[in-house]
């Protein structure tokens, strides 16, 4: 057999190993995709999943179901919130068209399973063998923050493929290519392609790279018109960022905020096979994951000023809000010289090593009671309020962003909308949530904006009802979870 096939096919195996390996340890949310939902028991009250959700069902017309929020006033341009809906775009409907939570699952996890197998891909490109490949993919695998920052709608945003196979391409000599896949990347979560496209000059400078500028390019130029919209705080001190004991794999902190700690080792082995350009990218790598104030676990005050808190200073720098997600770039690199490390071994003992780890980590580290999670609160109000007359709809309970997980059942105008801040007309409608009868001057603003129902859902707020009937009448709708009244004109 040619070398080149036999290398091909080797690669192929590596990959269905990697694949199997890592739906065992999914096996939490992948073992019941129709009622297991991979993400927080808290979906409907959760911002990355309601906003994630709400982008879904609005496709493919995002502008006509953002002209629905913030009623009458309007609301900032949704990509100020959504600047990456390619996932919407192009899946929305067909994610949406299946039952909850069966299509967001299959999204999360075909995201997963890319990520996995591009680190794997990319092993096998920096000249890994293929058992000692697989199993630093089974180790990428068996690392939770791979398996939870995907989580909870947070899919365009951790799709990190792109990137990983730009740089095995880089690492092969068709830097043009990579350069293309990783701005690519940048178009999926432009703080993702920045770090890859840092990370591919420093391990190896190549001007054709900088074909990245011509994905990059297009997508800034559609973006900058909303980019004045935008809303972003530095992330505040350990929160959104990793805690060095979620870097070395300890229960202190969520999932969400753990690497897998056998990945470490790939520094090591970095260092002691002198290969400097890879620890360099992953001293990056790291130091972004830790963020602009490291601290040992979540909330706590910062062990030492981080440069990194200086970069977010610089302008458009500021709006990244989870400097966590750089650990997901950070332990396929990790991966890399430890594969190249294992290869040095007889050819079937890190693979075998890999395999009798997975119950391990199956049970340590990705032991998660992944919840069951019906449809959203209000849902049978929704629809209901769908087959009257038109009319806006003031959703009393829930915030301002709850009310996003049915507006699409409905599709009648609201008064919430993307932003988090509350619009002066809620704030005064929600007299009725504290018992109290709102006063005339408010009810005839809402008459005025064409507010004909206002629904009221139980989400977790006791309303006292008398306010509402005493002002408006009985409800004209009820259910177990729901109740609507009529404003009238």
């Amino acid at each position: 057999m040619p070398e080149a096939r036999r290398e091909a096919l080797h690669t192929a195996l590596a990959l269905a190993v990697v694949a199997v390996g890592a739906l065992v340890l999914a096996t939490g949310p992948a073992a019941d995709l129709r009622t297991r939902f991979w993400g927080p028991e808290t979906a409907w009250s959760h911002m990355d999943f309601l906003g994630t959700w709400w982008m879904l069902q609005a496709s493919p017309d995002l502008d006509g179901a953002a002209a629905l929020l913030r009623h009458p006033v309007g609301g900032a341009d949704w990509r100020a919130n959504f600047p990456n809906p390619w996932d919407a775009w192009l899946l929305g409907p067909l994610l949406s068209a299946l039952p909850f939570p069966l299509g967001i699952n299959l999204w999360q996890l075909c995201i997963h399973l890319g990520n996995v197998l591009a680190a794997t891909w990319l092993c096998r490109a920096a000249g890994a063998r293929a058992p000692a490949a697989a199993a630093a993919g089974l180790l990428v695998a068996a690392c939770p923050v791979m398996q939870h920052e995907v989580a909870g709608g947070r899919t365009i945003s951790g799709l990190l493929w792109p990137g990983l196979l730009g740089l095995g391409l880089h690492l092969r000599g068709r830097s043009a290519w990579a350069g293309l896949l990783i701005g690519l990347q940048g178009a999926c979560y432009v703080y993702a392609g920045l770090a890859v496209g840092v990370v591919a000059l420093i391990l190896r400078f190549d001007p054709r790279l900088f074909t990245a500028l011509v994905p990059m390019a297009a997508y800034v130029a559609w973006l900058v018109p909303s980019w004045s919209q935008a809303v972003g705080n530095t992330p505040p001190a350990g929160h959104t960022s990793l805690p060095l004991s979620g870097l070395l794999g300890l229960d202190l902190v969520p999932e969400r905020f753990r690497m897998n700690p056998v990945l470490l080792a790939g520094a090591v082995a970095a260092g002691a096979t002198k290969r400097w350009r890879w620890l360099a990218a992953i001293g990056l790598l790291l130091a972004l994951a830790l963020g602009p104030s490291p601290t040992w676990a979540l909330g706590k005050v910062a062990l030492f000023p981080s440069p990194v808190a200086w970069l977010l200073q610089l302008p458009g720098l500021s709006r990244m809000h989870h400097p966590v997600r750089h650990a997901m770039l950070l332990a396929p690199l990790l991966a890399v010289p430890l594969s190249l490390a294992l290869g040095r071994l007889p050819s079937a003992t890190p693979l075998l090593a890999a395999l009798l780890a997975l119950p391990m980590a199956r049970a340590s580290w990705l032991a998660v009671g992944w919840p069951t999670v019906g449809p959203p609160p209000g849902l049978a109000a929704a629809t209901w309020i769908a087959t009257q007359p038109d009319g806006a709809v003031v959703d009393l309970t829930g915030g301002v962003l709850q009310p996003l997980a049915i507006v699409h059942a409905h599709g009648r105008p609201i008064l919430q909308g993307l932003r988090p801040d509350e619009p002066p007309l809620l704030h005064e409608a929600r007299a009725w949530t504290r018992g109290d009868e709102v006063e005339a001057a408010t009810l005839q603003a809402l008459r005025d904006a064409d507010f004909r129902y206002v629904l009221v859902v139980a989400r977790g707020e006791a309303v006292p009802e008398e306010a509402l009937t005493a002002q408006l009448g009985a409800p004209i709708y009820r259910d177990e979870e729901a109740g609507v009244w009529g404003i009238g004109e």
